[in-house]
């Protein structure tokens, strides 16, 4: 079996044109990487012309919750390519509403929902795709954190617990993997107004937080899709010599006091 002469991997959440997934999976492609791309199983349908236009090696419907998912995914990719150079993980999830709550009024459900894909998704995914980053010889994983990991932020509690407890799983994935040659980052960006981000905050405190980095970040903004694309281009593709990172990409916003 002969895999990709370039690089090859696998992008997990892709949920559709307007994500930070998608948009990733797209400059891979455009950097001459096969890439396969995942999706929740009820988008697979309606987004697999726009996943064959874009030039993606498949679309895979995979739940963070149903392993077999996965596996099935991976199964298929081992079969094709034999190995994953990059394995990039975008997987996050807040029931509707729960950010509007106080984090006392938070349920254990709603806590357990934010933890399971956004920090044990990455943890598992990687487990899984073990065998395959393995058979690489320059493997990287990446996932996507959030200053909100470390700063009071409203309206964003358990999500940026969540992003916070990912940035711990990095640094332990990172140790427990460079032995084998694999490097482990992060990407942590600031605000996107994604389709995504808002269902989540809504379209209201969406805009409202980029017009704030736009006015407050020294590069007078905070970031774009685009620049998010490239630099996870960068880390899943070039980077060399750094794992158990954590990369800030926001205009130079977190690093201000005043």
């Amino acid at each position: 079996m002969s895999g990709p002469d370039g690089p090859c991997g696998l992008v997990l959440g892709a949920s559709g044109p307007n994500s930070v997934g998608w948009t990733l999976a797209e400059a891979l492609r455009a950097e001459g990487a096969a890439v396969a791309v995942t999706t929740r199983p009820g988008r697979v349908d309606s987004l697999t012309t726009a996943a064959a236009a874009a030039g993606f090696a498949g679309l895979w419907g995979v739940d963070a919750g149903q392993p077999p998912t996965l596996d099935a995914c991976l199964d298929d990719l081992s079969r094709r390519w034999g190995r994953l150079d990059f394995l990039v993980h975008t997987w996050m999830h807040v029931p509707e509403g729960v950010l509007a709550k106080p984090l006392t009024a938070v349920t254990r459900g709603d806590f357990d929902a934010a933890m399971g894909p956004g920090v044990f998704g990455l943890i598992d995914a990687v487990a899984r795709a073990l065998p395959l980053l393995e058979a690489s010889e320059r493997a990287r994983v990446l996932t996507f954190s959030s200053a909100c990991r470390a700063n009071m932020t409203p309206n964003y509690h358990v999500a940026g617990m969540a992003k916070a407890a990912l940035s711990g799983a990095v640094l332990y994935l990172a140790q427990e993997l460079g032995p084998k040659g694999i490097a482990c980052n992060a990407l942590s960006f600031s605000f996107l107004a994604t389709g995504g981000a808002e269902r989540v905050v809504g379209e209201q405190a969406a805009q409202a937080t980029v017009a704030h980095l736009a006015k407050k970040a020294p590069l007078r903004g905070g970031t774009s899709m685009q620049a998010v694309a490239r630099a996870g281009v960068w880390l899943a593709c070039h980077v060399e010599g750094m794992t158990a990172e954590i990369v800030e990409l926001d205009g130079g916003f977190s690093r201000r006091y005043f």
